[in-house]
């Protein structure tokens, strides 16, 4: 099984991803690049597409399908997309109750474009991730046939 390097990937997306909000943080990158929340996005896409294919690899679900390489990467891009969407409707709550009940601006949310943008760049990072995983390793499912 590939799992082992499906969570290689897992643990460096992890570590981009923390010290990616760490110094977009401290070093106010997020407010002095324009699409620094992109990039983040980005890599966050790829990193909810590693864990779906480690889980597909490590309990071998719905193993039939994932023997494609387009219904596979259909499937975890349909994934990383409910899981991008729950993350941008947990920012619009955390605004809502930071202004409501704290009267704090966060901006975490600043437009329906800005949220549209990174559902859009997430999935397209997920994507990205499953199709260069099939493509490298020729499988997101063991022996997948992939022709």
């Amino acid at each position: 099984m590939k799992s082992s390097k499906i969570t290689q990937y897992m643990l460096i997306f992890s570590g981009l991803i923390l010290l990616g909000h760490i110094f977009g943080i401290f070093l106010h990158l997020y407010d002095t690049i324009p699409q620094y929340n992109s990039l983040i996005h980005l890599i966050g896409g790829g990193w909810i597409a590693s864990i779906v294919i480690y889980l597909i690899q490590k309990y071998e679900l719905f193993s039939s399908f994932f023997r494609s390489l387009f219904l596979g990467t259909l499937a975890v891009a349909s994934i990383v997309l409910t899981v991008e969407l729950a993350w941008e409707f947990l920012e619009y709550a955390i605004d809502t109750i930071a202004l409501n009940k704290y009267g704090v601006i966060l901006s975490l949310q600043p437009s329906i474009l800005d949220t549209i943008k990174d559902l859009g760049v997430g999935w397209i990072g997920g994507i990205v991730f499953s199709i260069w995983y099939g493509k490298v390793y020729e499988v997101i499912m063991p022996s997948a046939d992939l022709s």
